[in-house]
């Protein structure tokens, strides 16, 4: 999108967060998000680079499913 280019107006080569679609450029707070590629729910297809912002719903989701597996059966 044109309001995402950078003030010398180059796009450049910034990864884009899946989340919000917008780049990440170098320096800026990012998150890499990694679901086991062995899921059997098939959540690794959300791996990847995300704004911080963008990153905290899912890491939390792979808190809460880490959690679940350590629980004793």
């Amino acid at each position: 999108m044109f309001l995402d280019l950078r003030p010398d107006g180059d796009g450049g080569n910034a990864a884009v967060c899946p989340s919000c679609k917008r780049p990440i450029w170098p320096g800026e707070d990012a998150h890499l998000i990694h679901f086991a590629h062995d899921d059997p729910d098939g959540l690794d297809s959300l791996n990847g680079l995300y704004h911080r912002a963008c990153a905290q719903p899912y890491a939390s989701v792979i808190r809460a499913i880490n959690a679940l597996r350590n629980i004793p059966r």
